[in-house]
């Protein structure tokens, strides 16, 4: 549950309304309403399953940490928060050189956890490509594939630690 609590506290300090660049050095203006709707949404999933509250604890947990990972990178004053966790492999870091946009990033990265964690694919699916074609607008094509790309590297280093959690064995499966 600390994890649980540590992980919202910092997704809501890292989700703040700073701008991110473009590779052109021009501001592009984002504020945390749609990441915001992306964990409400989660929430409403996590409602629909019934999950117990482990099950949902572990669900919120996982995602809404890779969401913190990917996004982090937008202010460097943010660290990682899985090199305090136990049995996290290292974090992806942005490629040097390349422009991102870390909220792009976090969003891939927590809805690849989500749709990993939960049973509603299609709807989650359907969230996911309304969220990033809306995050896409006014992005250059270059930056919105590598954050995606960087996004997808993030959720993938999650997983393999959430796969190495024992849930399979609490649970009797």
């Amino acid at each position: 549950m600390r994890l649980l609590t540590a992980v919202l506290l910092f997704l809501l300090v890292a989700c703040n309304s700073k701008s991110d660049k473009q590779a052109s050095g021009t501001p592009l203006k984002r504020d945390a309403t749609l990441v915001h709707q992306s964990v409400r949404r989660l929430n409403d999933i996590v409602i629909y399953e019934i999950f117990a509250p482990p099950v949902a604890s572990r669900v919120y947990a996982y995602s809404t940490l890779a969401l913190y990972e990917a996004g982090r990178w937008s202010d460097t004053s943010y660290h990682s928060l899985t090199s305090q966790l136990h049995g996290f492999p290292s974090m992806p870091t942005p490629e040097a050189g390349k422009t991102y946009d870390f909220q792009v990033a976090g969003a891939r990265a927590f809805f690849s956890v989500v749709k990993k964690l939960t049973f509603t694919k299609d709807s989650t699916r359907v969230t996911e490509e309304a969220v990033l074609a809306k995050m896409k607008e006014g992005l250059q094509d270059e930056v919105y594939e590598a954050s995606i790309a960087f996004g997808e590297k993030v959720a993938d280093a999650i997983w393999q630690r959430a796969v190495k959690d024992n849930y399979k064995e609490v649970q009797g499966m």
